[in-house]
């Protein structure tokens, strides 16, 4: 928003069009300071600390991995719009920055351009869901019982995606063994190793509802695979109301979500309060079209 440019700080990388676009930008709506850092002078190479920066903006094909280098970011924002969550923004968010992707510039863009040609209007909101629907996900994180099934299952009707689960995924692959019989047998290791080369056969998968067992995110690599191509909901729920019927590993369900709930704040885009289905999944809608 321009009132919260004015007599800010701003770090551009790179010094192609889509940068310099960007900093005539800057200057018009006041910001204070604008520096370009360019591969071309090296300026990633160096070892000095920025700290009077308040806006970080990827204006690149590439994630460089240089916020150590900033100390005092509050937003970081990477113009790409494909991977939905670039390893910049993955960084950023690790260390509670605030992060934006590219999306809205170019809906902004197809908006103009259609305007322009074919002097026709259209409707913004819709066009970032189609867009969403054909080249990204939706996950849904939480506690075991939270409701992510069900709420994914009415997500994915209502918005006409194609909805899978990962539990169920797993149990299929299992010669139709239930999770409870695996973990019951076999031992939670194996279901998580099972569990954890689901969620990498799904790394390039798009246009999907996709819900996830509960403990899914307790793995690092498990959250950078939900988050790269997706925007995920941590589906929160009361614990006196959780689902634990047939769930081995609800025991001690409060030290469970004391060890859970950082986690799941951490790989969501979103948290949604699950108090009743319908409710939650028009807020995840709304919050997706937003």
């Amino acid at each position: 928003k321009f009132e919260k440019i004015q007599g800010r700080n701003f770090a551009v990388l790179g010094d192609g069009a889509v940068s310099g676009t960007t900093v005539e930008f800057l200057k018009q709506r006041g910001a204070e300071k604008i520096k370009v850092f360019s591969r071309k002078n090296n300026d990633y190479l160096k070892d000095e600390k920025y700290k009077d920066f308040d806006y970080l903006i990827n204006a690149t094909t590439i994630s460089p991995d240089i916020l150590d280098k900033f100390e005092n970011l509050k937003l970081v924002i990477d113009l790409k719009y494909s991977p939905l969550n670039s390893n910049l923004l993955i960084l950023a968010k690790e260390k509670n920055i605030k992060v934006k992707n590219g999306i809205s510039m170019l809906i902004r863009q197809a908006y103009e351009n259609i305007y322009t040609v074919f002097d026709k209007k259209i409707d913004i909101n819709i066009t970032k869901l189609e867009l969403i629907k054909r080249n990204y996900n939706i996950v849904l994180v939480g506690m075991p019982g939270s409701g992510k099934t069900v709420i994914g299952k009415k997500l994915a009707e209502k918005l006409d995606m194609k909805f899978l689960d990962t539990d169920t995924l797993i149990e299929e692959k299992a010669d139709n063994r239930k999770v409870m019989d695996i973990i019951k047998n076999d031992g939670q290791k194996v279901f998580r190793a099972l569990e954890k080369n689901q969620i990498k056969s799904l790394e390039f998968t798009k246009g999907s509802i996709i819900s996830t067992g509960g403990g899914s995110i307790e793995d690092e690599e498990n959250r950078k695979i939900l988050r790269k191509n997706s925007i995920v909901f941590y589906i929160d729920r009361d614990i006196s109301k959780l689902e634990t019927k047939n769930r081995p590993l609800s025991t001690n369900l409060n030290e469970i979500f004391d060890k859970r709930d950082k986690l799941y704040r951490l790989v969501s885009d979103e948290i949604v309060f699950n108090d009743e289905v319908e409710d939650t999944v028009n807020q995840i809608i709304k919050k997706v079209i937003l």
